[in-house]
């Protein structure tokens, strides 16, 4: 559903049958990482070794706050409980709960741990 409809098909078989990936850079480190489109912002992260901050993970705490510079997110489960509607619209996205659904630029609000 998210990658499906970016990706190209040199890209496409270029991965595994079944994943499709983003890409994902962190400002202001300069970081990119692959986003998968089954696995969370944060998930995605910390699986390429990029560190992003967290405490909860279920969009509660704020830790994994961020903005999304350019490109687009989704929340499968709806807006997290800590974040607020006019917050997500201006570029605020909780990375924990948030999956992207094209190339991403976010930048990093927290200092990393």
């Amino acid at each position: 559903m998210y990658a499906g409809s970016t990706a190209n098909a040199a890209s496409q078989a270029a991965e595994p049958i079944g994943a499709s990936s983003l890409q994902v850079r962190v400002l202001p480190a300069g970081e990119s990482f692959s986003c998968p489109a089954d696995k969370s912002i944060l998930d995605a992260a910390h699986a390429a070794n990029v560190l992003l901050a967290y405490s909860c993970r279920s969009g509660q705490c704020r830790s994994c706050i961020g903005r999304v510079i350019d490109g687009k997110i989704d929340y499968p489960g709806g807006l997290p409980q800590a974040i607020s509607r006019e917050e997500s619209e201006s570029g605020l996205a909780l990375f924990c709960s948030a999956f992207a659904v094209s190339d991403l630029t976010i930048e990093i609000l927290k200092p990393e741990f």
